[in-house]
C-alpha cells in the first residue's frame, strides 16, 4: 500500500501549480454578491458558487490535484477514499478523467443521489456501518489489499482539534451570554475542570497515563510561527473591520452597543468560538510536538499563566497579550541567567557567615522553579495593578507608534 504523504503547508508555488493542473479540467465558478449579507456583515461579501464545479462542490478540485499527480505505477494500483458524499464523487470524478480505478468507502445511510453519482462516475463503492466500523479502517484494509494510494479528505488533525475546540468555545458562550467579569472567569475555568475529569477517566484519551504515541509534528516550531505572524496579520485586519469596531464597542459597553443597532449575541459567541479554536489549535500543536499529553498539560495553573499574559500586556490591543506572553516567557531566561552569573562569583568574595548568606540568599532566589514563578506573578499583577492597570501596551501606545511610522515614511 502507498500512504498519503506527510501533510506540508502549501506554499505559493503549489497553489499556482493547482492551478496550472486544474485550467481547463475545473469549471471556472463565479463570485455571487448578496445585498443581505454585505447589509447584516457590514460589508462586501463575495460567494464562490462551487455548487457549479463539476461533481457539485468544491472537492474535486483536491481530488483532481491530488489523483493527476500520481505516477504511471500508482495509478495502475488505484486510489481508495472514504467520504459521505462530496469528496467521494470528487475522487470518482477525478479518477475516471485520470485513468485510475477508484474505490470508495461509504456509509450505508449515504444519500442514494450522492451514492448513484459516485457509481455514475465509474467507481466502486464499499458501503459500511458507521455504528460499528470506521470508514478510515475499512479504507486502511481496502488500500493494503490491492496496494492503492488513500486519498482522505481534507481533515488533517491540526484542523479538526482547532474546530472542536471553537463548537466547543461557542457551546460554552451560550451560558456565558448573561454572566459578566468575574463569574465568567468562575464559569470557564469551571468547566476547564470538567474537561479534566473527563479526560482522567476516559479510556480513549488513556485515562491517568494520558494520551501517549502522538505522532511527532516535524518542523513544528516552524508551523507555530507561521501560525503566530498569519494571527497577526488577520487581527490586524479584523481590528479595522466593522466586525472589529463592532467587538471593540461591546468590549467598552455592551448595553450602549445594543442599543446602537449591534447583534451582541451572534458577536459575542464568534469571539469565543475563535478563542477557543486558537488555544484548540495551539493545544494540537503542543502535542504533536511533546508526543504525549495527559489532563495535567492544561490545567488551571496553564490558564491562569495565560491570563497574566493579557493582564500585563494588556487586552486593549491584540499585541498585548503577544508583549505579555514574551516578557513573562523571556523573564525566567533572564533569571536563570543572572543565576548563571552569580556562580561565577569567585570563591574569594562569598568568604565569611556574611557574604556567604548574601550569596546562598540570591542563588536560591533567582531559582525560577514553578512555585517561585507564581509567587513573582503575584508581585507583577499587584505592581501592574497600581502602577499601570492598563496593562504594558496600550491603545494610546500603539496609535502613537502607528503615527510615527506614517511621520518616517512621508519623510
Amino acid at each position: 500500500m502507498t500512504s498519503s504523504p506527510a501533510f506540508d503547508p502549501p506554499t505559493i508555488d503549489d497553489v499556482q501549480s493547482a492551478a496550472e493542473r486544474l485550467a481547463g479540467v475545473a469549471y471556472r465558478t463565479p463570485l455571487l454578491e448578496s445585498p443581505l449579507l454585505n447589509e447584516a456583515l457590514g460589508g462586501r461579501v463575495l460567494v464562490k458558487a462551487e455548487a457549479l464545479q463539476r461533481t457539485g462542490s468544491f472537492k474535486f478540485r483536491g481530488a483532481y490535484n491530488r489523483i493527476s499527480r500520481l505516477s504511471d505505477a500508482e495509478r495502475a494500483r488505484g486510489v481508495v477514499a472514504f467520504s459521505s458524499g462530496n469528496h467521494a464523487q470528487g475522487v470518482a470524478a477525478a479518477s475516471k478523467l485520470c485513468g485510475t480505478k477508484a474505490l470508495i468507502v461509504m456509509p450505508d445511510d449515504a444519500p442514494k443521489i450522492k451514492l448513484a453519482n459516485t457509481r455514475a462516475w465509474g467507481a466502486e463503492v464499499t458501503l459500511y456501518d458507521p455504528a460499528t466500523a470506521s470508514r478510515e479502517a475499512v479504507a486502511q484494509a481496502a488500500a493494503e489489499q490491492r496496494g492503492a494510494l488513500i486519498v482522505p479528505p481534507f481533515d488533517h488533525p491540526l484542523i479538526m482539534a482547532g474546530l472542536i475546540a471553537g463548537l466547543v468555545g461557542v457551546f460554552v458562550g451560550f451560558p456565558a451570554l448573561r454572566i459578566k467579569g468575574i463569574y465568567l472567569l468562575l464559569l470557564t475555568l469551571g468547566f476547564s475542570e470538567i474537561i479534566q475529569v473527563i479526560i482522567l477517566t476516559w479510556d480513549y484519551t488513556g485515562g491517568a497515563q494520558g494520551f501517549q504515541r502522538i505522532p511527532f509534528l516535524d518542523n513544528a516550531l516552524l508551523y507555530i510561527y507561521g501560525i503566530v505572524v498569519a494571527l497577526i496579520f488577520f487581527f490586524a485586519r479584523l481590528e479595522r473591520s466593522s466586525l472589529g469596531r463592532a467587538m471593540d464597542s461591546i468590549h467598552e459597553d455592551e448595553l450602549a452597543a445594543e442599543v446602537m443597532g449591534i447583534d451582541v449575541v451572534p458577536v459575542k459567541l464568534l469571539a469565543f468560538g475563535l478563542g477557543a479554536f486558537i488555544a484548540g489549535l495551539a493545544g494540537a500543536l503542543l502535542a504533536h510536538y511533546q508526543t504525549y499529553v495527559d489532563q495535567a498539560t492544561f490545567n488551571i495553573l496553564v490558564g491562569i499563566e495565560i491570563l497574566m499574559f493579557v493582564l500585563v500586556g494588556g487586552g486593549f490591543s491584540y499585541w498585548g497579550p503577544l508583549v505579555g506572553a514574551c516578557f513573562l516567557s523571556l523573564l525566567p531566561e533572564l533569571l536563570r541567567t543572572i543565576r548563571e552569573w552569580i556562580e561565577l562569583v569567585p570563591e574569594a568574595w562569598t568568604e565569611g557567615a556574611t557574604a556567604a548568606a548574601v550569596y546562598d540568599y540570591l542563588y536560591e532566589f533567582f531559582d525560577f522553579e514553578n512555585e517561585k514563578r507564581l509567587i513573582v506573578y503575584g508581585l507583577i499583577v499587584i505592581v501592574m495593578m497600581i502602577v499601570r492597570p492598563q496593562g504594558l501596551v496600550t491603545r494610546d501606545a500603539v496609535r502613537g507608534l502607528s503615527f510615527v511610522q506614517r511621520r518616517v515614511r512621508r519623510a
